[in-house]
């Protein structure tokens, strides 16, 4: 994002740093994570146990609490409200298919990549038509409030704007009800929807749309946690330790195309401070 000018106060910031601020994790005993406990693979409730959470997402957010000496907590949480309860202090982190985004980063700050994904397109199995994004209307094709999917959607189909719901659960029981014909989110997301639909979805093979790199959100403010995390994702990602945790959460899914790089982290873990919408800088 182009640097504007800022105020005295905003470059004392970026001299100062963080010293100041006070610890993230102000409980001693747990760290609290959003996490959308609704999207299979990435974080989803175990079977038999809608109380506790399984997941990608998950592992990694027991991960991060354990090098902190903490135990995870997690909150369910939706797309339109990562940043809301970020900002609000109801988490202490949100890992939760968090695309990073320079107006995102003007909010909160984003560490990572520790995925990546492109958008996809699920329908149902006795779809057969073209596989073809293209091959929908707006009106035909579903997606969650909040993400940027939507502008993806609403630029692959020429303008027209796809229906939306609260969640991706919402527009799967509208794929299931015939009321649309496709949900499109990112590629990966689906996957973990046609694995556990038994049969009822299935992707097609057609990609659009940049990848999307997810990232851990946290508030700003807090460069020692930033750091420390950031550093934790560059020994995590590409490691063994990594495709184990894909290979059991999107089992026969090809995990390359997910994986990220450790210089995908250096290049994104951009710490953006701002004096008002548009004016930021890069610490």
């Amino acid at each position: 994002m182009k640097a504007a000018v800022l105020s005295l106060a905003a470059l004392l910031l970026l001299a100062t740093g963080c010293s100041t601020s006070p610890a993230l994790f102000e409980d001693a005993k747990y760290i609290r994570i959003g996490v959308k406990v609704d999207q299979p693979g990435l974080a989803g409730s175990r079977p038999h146990d809608p109380t506790t959470y399984q997941g990608f997402e998950i592992q990694l957010g027991r991960q991060i609490a354990e090098h902190f000496g903490r135990e995870p907590l997690f909150q369910p949480i939706t797309s339109a409200n990562r940043e809301i309860f970020l900002q609000q202090g109801k988490v202490d982190l949100v890992i939760a298919s968090y695309s990073i985004t320079n107006p995102r980063r003007e909010k909160i700050d984003m560490v990572g990549p520790y995925l990546r994904s492109q958008s996809g397109v699920l329908v149902r199995n006795d779809y057969t038509g073209p596989d073809q994004v293209g091959a929908f209307s707006g009106a035909e094709a579903c997606t969650a409030d909040g993400t940027t999917s939507f502008d993806l959607i609403k630029e692959e189909l020429n303008g027209q704007e796809p229906q939306t719901a609260p969640s991706f659960q919402a527009c799967l029981e509208k794929l299931s009800k015939r009321e649309v014909d496709a949900v499109m989110t990112d590629k990966l997301i689906l996957e973990g929807f046609a694995a556990h639909s038994k049969g009822e979805f299935k992707l097609l093979q057609r990609t659009f749309g940049q990848n999307g790199y997810y990232g851990i959100g946290m508030p700003k403010g807090h460069q020692q946690e930033f750091d420390e995390i950031k550093k934790l994702l560059k020994s995590y990602v590409g490691s063994a330790e990594w495709k184990r945790d894909f290979d059991t959460y999107f089992e026969g899914v090809d995990y390359n195309d997910y994986t990220v790089d450790p210089s995908n982290i250096d290049e994104k873990s951009i710490v953006l401070v701002c004096e008002a919408p548009g004016q930021c800088a890069e610490r």
